[in-house]
């Protein structure tokens, strides 16, 4: 909806100004070999769950991590390496899929979304369906 919106009143596709978003918040690279290297953006897993977040995001910046580390070593190393590269705004597609879940799991990772908002000082973007945009306005 809002994504909509904007996209409305600029006279572009949505497509587009998800295109200049990703752009705009494309990661630093971490060594000068990663220099250039085009990089994805986060989607939500298929499930709101914390873990399966932070396996992704770290994937998505290509980050040495095992999967198998604990809940909070991921969320460790995720935050070093976004303050590493100098974040400047977290652009996160497939955003309705917070709605997959059960109401505590809606609620645990709503919460970690504004977490990750407040600790790096960063606008988060969630890109979806308009369910993206009832699944984070029911969190008043």
């Amino acid at each position: 909806m809002v994504m909509h919106d904007t996209a409305a009143l600029y006279g572009v596709s949505e497509q587009t100004l998800y295109r200049a978003l990703a752009a705009r918040a494309r990661p630093k690279a971490l060594r000068r070999a990663d220099r250039g290297m085009p990089r994805a953006l986060p989607k939500m897993p298929t499930t709101p769950d914390e873990r399966r977040f932070y396996v992704k995001l770290l994937t998505t910046l290509h980050a040495p991590f095992s999967p198998s580390e604990p809940l909070a070593t991921l969320e460790n190393t995720a935050m070093r390496l976004l303050r590493k590269i100098g974040l400047k705004m977290l652009v996160i597609d497939e955003a309705h899929q917070l709605l997959a879940g059960s109401y505590r799991e809606q609620r645990r990772a709503l919460n970690l979304l504004k977490g990750l908002t407040n600790e790096l000082m960063s606008p988060v973007i969630a890109v979806g369906t308009e369910d993206a945009l009832h699944a984070v306005q029911t969190d008043a």
